[in-house]
């Protein structure tokens, strides 16, 4: 598992111990930055259930602004920690906890305002995706423009969308559906992505 692109393009991550984790397969990554490339410059970036931190460090390579890691498992966390202080990132913070109430904390205690891009790759049938998108929307998580790449199973997405979303494109890659939703705002408009 490595940094694909950017400054610290072509270093190597430490990845979880255990089988806790999932980590993105390299294509699949490619695939994803390729989508957001023009949206990664001076984003800030959340990397809920962050495993290696993979993707957050992707971004924060690529020109993000900041990047937020939360992860409740341990192995998880200490992975993320390591990978951070390896890279010399100083723009990036972890949280060790629950991914939805860390959020609801951070935000009531004025420790973030909002991101450009989140990403969110839960472990698959445990119901937490649903409630993620819910806590994004209820606390305005999500800046205007803002991105969700939700990384699931292509075989049976639990994922359902309120109202309030839309969803922007879908790949899917194998067994690994990437699916791209944003907010639709005040007038029923729906955010420019530039598609």
């Amino acid at each position: 598992m490595r940094i694909i692109a950017g400054q610290a393009g072509g270093r190597t991550l430490v990845a979880p111990k255990g089988m806790n984790t999932r980590p993105t397969a390299d294509r699949i990554k490619e695939a994803v930055f390729s989508v957001l490339a023009e949206h990664i410059i001076d984003a800030e970036i959340l990397d809920a259930f962050a495993g290696s931190g993979a993707l957050g460090l992707e971004a924060l390579s690529r020109g993000a602004a900041s990047a937020v890691f939360i992860d409740k498992d341990r192995a998880a966390a200490a992975a993320v920690e390591t990978n951070i202080a390896a890279l010399g990132f100083t723009n990036a913070k972890l949280y060790v906890g629950n991914a939805q109430q860390m959020l609801k904390k951070l935000k009531a205690a004025d420790k973030i305002t909002g991101f450009d891009i989140v990403f969110l790759d839960p472990p698959y049938n445990r119901g937490l995706l649903n409630g993620m998108l819910e806590t994004i929307r209820a606390q305005c998580l999500l800046k205007q423009n803002g991105i969700v790449v939700v990384e699931t199973t292509a075989k049976d997405s639990e994922m359902q969308l309120s109202a309030d979303w839309w969803i922007m494109r879908r790949r899917v890659y194998g067994d690994t559906e990437i699916i791209y939703c944003g907010l639709i705002r005040d007038q029923g408009e729906e955010d420019d992505y530039g598609q």
